[in-house]
């Protein structure tokens, strides 16, 4: 429900989250997160990183919406190494 998504995103702007993993898109994709995002219902005053990272069983290439891209949708399997140091997360 857009009501529940909405709500999320007002949640980890308000608490200060840089970066989110999603998954169950069966792909990989990184976007941003902003105010471009912002509707009536709520605004976004961050930018914050969303990666999508889901690739299991059948890989899906189609978007639903193309706003905020970085890394386009890659519909492979792969997996992903994240490493979380004092000052930064590198993956």
């Amino acid at each position: 429900m857009d009501s529940d998504r909405d709500a999320f995103w007002k949640i980890i702007d308000k608490c200060n989250i840089d970066i989110v993993f999603s998954s169950h898109e069966h792909n990989y994709s990184r976007r941003i997160i902003d105010d471009s995002f912002s509707n009536w219902n709520s605004r976004y005053e961050r930018k914050v990183n969303q990666v999508i990272t889901g690739g299991g069983e059948k890989l899906i290439d189609k978007y639903k919406g193309k706003q905020g891209i970085v890394v386009a949708l890659i519909a492979v399997y792969y997996y992903l190494v994240v490493d979380i140091e004092d000052d930064c997360i590198r993956m």
